[in-house]
């Protein structure tokens, strides 16, 4: 890989301390005997994460709706409440 292009990816000495099981351990030189990371080892892990991450966003906006529904039914007695006063100030 060329060492000017910017690479995406784990720091494997930091997801050892996280995950070891997905880590080749190296030697002391990287350029004889680098680290190594198993990527199919932690993807597993993204799309568990993810799918909890959906089903929490899924549970949010439901509760969300649910707070505008009640939300638009008290605006709605609202209305009805100014209604009935308006009525009861213009006999007056």
């Amino acid at each position: 890989a060329d060492k000017n292009i910017p690479q995406t990816g784990f720091i494997a000495q930091q997801l050892h301390t996280i995950f070891p099981n997905a880590v080749t351990v190296g030697g002391d030189d990287i350029a004889n005997n680098p680290w190594g990371v198993d990527y199919g080892k932690v993807s597993p892990l993204i799309v568990k994460a993810t799918q909890d991450l959906k089903n929490e966003l899924d549970s949010q906006n439901a509760l969300i709706s649910l707070q505008q529904s009640t939300i638009e039914k008290q605006q709605a007695q609202i209305n009805e409440l100014k209604q009935m006063l308006e009525k009861v100030l213009a006999k007056k």
